[in-house]
C-alpha cells in the first residue's frame, strides 16, 4: 500500500495540540484565538504547558480558556529555570 492508494479514513479521529508556553503573555492569546479560529476540524484540544511561576502567561492563557474548551490549561510542577532574556544573553542572542 502506498500513500496514493491509501484509503481515507472512515471517521475522522481527534486531534490534540501541545504547546509549550513560557513568558508568553504578550502573544499567547492572540496565537490561541487565531488557532481556534482557523483550525478546520470537528474534534482537536489545545493543551497548553505552563510555568507555575509564570502568573501573567497562566492570565493569558485562563482568559482564553473560559471562552473556550478546547482549550486545556496544564500547570506544571517546575519554576520556569530563568527569565529568557538572561538564557538569551547566555546563548549570544539578543
Amino acid at each position: 500500500m502506498t500513500l496514493a492508494t491509501l484509503p481515507p479514513p472512515r471517521s475522522h479521529g481527534g486531534i490534540a495540540v501541545f504547546v509549550a508556553a513560557w513568558d508568553e503573555v504578550a502573544v499567547i492569546g492572540g496565537m490561541l484565538s487565531t488557532a481556534l479560529d482557523r483550525y478546520r476540524h470537528d474534534a482537536y484540544r489545545i493543551y497548553v504547558g505552563v510555568y507555575p511561576n509564570d502568573q501573567g502567561t497562566i492570565e493569558a492563557v485562563a482568559a482564553i480558556v473560559a471562552q473556550d474548551d478546547r482549550v486545556r490549561m496544564v500547570i506544571g510542577r517546575a519554576t520556569a529555570p530563568r527569565p529568557k532574556r538572561i538564557a538569551s544573553i547566555r546563548c549570544g542572542m539578543r
